[in-house]
């Protein structure tokens, strides 16, 4: 976890970095959508679209 306190539970308030590597890449303006389905409880969808000039580095997307 990013921010947060020291135990495995995802929860209100935590913060947490996703790093995503797409092998190939992704051209400009690609949807990418990434569902992160826990054991119990409600999925989370995280969206993104690609910027046009997408560096060969880390990109934040928001």
């Amino acid at each position: 976890f990013y921010m947060g306190d020291t135990d495995e539970i995802f929860e209100h308030g935590d913060k947490a970095i996703l790093y995503v590597e797409l092998d190939g890449g992704a051209p400009a303006y690609a949807r990418i959508l990434i569902e992160l389905k826990p054991p119990v409880g409600a999925p989370l969808t995280v969206e993104r679209v690609v910027p046009p000039n997408l560096a060969d580095q880390v990109v934040v997307l928001g």
